[in-house]
Formats: structure tokens, sequence, C-alpha cells
């Protein structure tokens, strides 16, 4: 046989890892690589300079639930079994919580992965269903889940505890409240806010700090995470050293709780902690992978589940958070 016939087989090149981040209620403008010029987001800045930037992708629906539905299951909202908000949610009652639940019988992204050896992990919010069986991610192919499984629960940025996997994992400093309160007239000082409204853990954070962990543990193995962070969604709130990172001038007034969720000292200052906050995640992650020497083969996917809202406090005319399209969450105006 000639030498130049003869021919080795070619390893198999190695799964791609998959890292699909969810961001909740972040407005298309609301991020540097879309214009936005108030907030910084040097991270996912980065995802958009060194991958590629879309211009007209679409979410699934205008709010919340069905848009993770449709993102986890591949169906068209035509064909979706979530169209809704619908909800049994409550703040006190853990067997009370959570939304209208994905039939078993729906085929997700995680589980078709799992089967095909991958290691699956939802950090953050759920939203499609609560602590019955059958409701749960880990029944729905995600062998790891860390995070909310009510979206009603997620308005509380301090809630008393985070779900891991079937356990309640209670946060230090944290109690059991309503997330939507009104206030008849301002409190006397900013941290009088901050004792009244939030608490000793800030749930992003411990969400976060899973993520990366997830990370470490699950190297060998090719894996699919799916981080859903609550981060920018309303009610107001982020820690007071990154809410003192913006213009004091920014806000004339509190927010008081009149157009629902918590009350706020510095509306416009926490609105945009929140989301650089959500890209200080985001750049944990990367650099992570960095560390890891994962970065070349593992796909990183940032969107969101729906526009900027104006409810809660948030000023998305100020942020110019929807800019260029004409209408934001819970509208289906393109432009």
């Amino acid at each position: 046989m000639l030498p130049g016939l003869l021919a080795t087989a070619a390893p198999a090149p190695a799964p791609v890892n998959i890292v699909c981040i969810l961001a909740d209620d972040l407005g298309y403008g609301e991020l540097g690589c879309y214009g936005q010029e108030k907030i910084p987001t040097p991270n996912i800045d980065r995802l958009a300079r060194e991958g590629v930037r879309f211009a007209r992708f679409y979410a699934a629906s205008p709010v919340c639930a069905p848009t993770r539905c449709s993102l986890l299951t591949g169906r068209h909202q035509g064909h979706a079994a979530i169209r809704g908000n619908k909800e049994r949610g409550t703040f006190d009652i853990r067997g009370l919580e959570g939304q209208f639940p994905l039939p078993k019988s729906e085929r997700t992204i995680a589980s078709v992965l799992r089967r095909a050896g991958y290691a699956t992990a939802l950090i953050g919010k759920w939203g499609l269903g609560g602590p019955l069986p059958g409701q749960r991610p880990n029944e729905h192919g995600f062998d790891r889940f860390y995070g909310l499984l009510c979206q009603r629960r997620a308005h509380d940025h301090y809630p008393a505890y985070l779900w891991s996997d079937y356990d309640v994992d209670p946060l230090p400093g944290n109690v059991v409240r309503n997330a939507h309160q009104q206030l008849s007239e301002p409190l006397d000082n900013e941290d009088d806010y901050y004792k009244r409204f939030t608490g000793g853990t800030y749930a992003p954070e411990a969400m976060a700090d899973e993520a990366v962990r997830f990370l470490q543990t699950h190297r060998p193995r090719p894996f699919f995470l799916y981080y859903a962070p609550t981060l920018p969604h309303v009610s107001l709130a982020a820690p007071k050293e990154w809410v003192e990172r913006f213009p004091l001038e920014w806000d004339g007034r509190p927010y008081l709780g009149q157009d629902g969720y918590l009350p706020c000292a510095r509306p416009r200052a926490t609105y945009a902690a929140m989301i650089a906050y959500l890209d200080h995640t985001v750049g944990r992650i990367l650099d992570e992978l960095d560390r890891l020497g994962l970065t070349q083969n593992t796909l990183v996917v940032f969107t969101s589940d729906n526009g900027a809202t104006t409810e809660g406090g948030v000023d998305r005319d100020f942020f110019r958070s929807n800019s260029p399209l004409r209408e934001g969450k819970r509208s289906l105006y393109e432009g």
C-alpha cells in the first residue's frame, strides 16, 4: 500500500458546551452594544464585540412565562403549552407558590441534551411551575436547579429562601415579605429604605455564585447551563455600594410603591445598578470560562424574555430602555 494512501481516523470533536443567559425584563436599549450611554455593560458588550449581535431577534412573548416556555421547548407561541403568566403564587405559603405548570409531556432542550450526555443546570428563575410533583426543573431535564420556582416570589431580590433542587436554602439575613407595598409618605432617610425593604443576602449574588460552581464542578463533561437571573425585573433593589456608583442628582424623589412592587429611595440609580450588577454576573461566568480554558469550546447566548417595563418605579424613558422601539414589556408593537 502506498504511504500516501495511509490515513488514520480523526478524533471526534469535543461536544460544545452551551451557556444560555436569559435576562428578566431587560430592554433592547439598556446595553452599551445597543446604544445605552448611562449604564456601563462591558461584559455583555464583550459578547457582542467577540460574537454575533442580533438586530432583529424576537422574544416569543411580551411577558415572562410564555417566553421561557418557548425558549426551552422550541415551540412557537401558537403551539406552546404556556401562553400567559397565570399563577397561584404567594409569598408565605411554599406549597402554593408557582405558575401554571409546564406539562410533564413537553420535551425541553435540557432533556434532549441530558440524553446526549450533557450535565444540565438551571440557575435562576424557573417560572413554569411550583414545588408540586412533576412541576420542578429537575423533572424537565435539569440535573441541577438552584433559584426561584415562582416568578411572583422573584419580585423580592432579598427573599427568605431559594430552592436547591428539592430542598429549601434559607438566605441569611432575609425575611418573608410581601413584595408589593406602598408608603403614604417618604421615609426619613435612604438607609431606612434599605433596612425595611432589603436584607442580608442579595439573591442575584447567590445565584451567580452557584452558576460559577456549576462550571467548576462539571468541567470534565459537556454541559448546558441555563442561567436565568432575576435582573433587572422589579422590585427595585440592589446593594447600596452598587447604587452609589450612579449620580445622586438622577433622583429627585423616592418611589413609594404607587405602581406596584417595593418602595425605593433612589429608583433611577437603583435600576441602573441592577443592570450593572447583571453585567457583573455575566462577567463572572465569562471569566470563569476563560480561567477553566473552556471559552473556545463554549457557545454563550445572551437574550431577554421581553422588553423593559414602566412598572415598579422604572423610568424607561430616562434610560431610553427600549430605544429605538416604540414600546416594551406587555406590548406587541415592533417599533
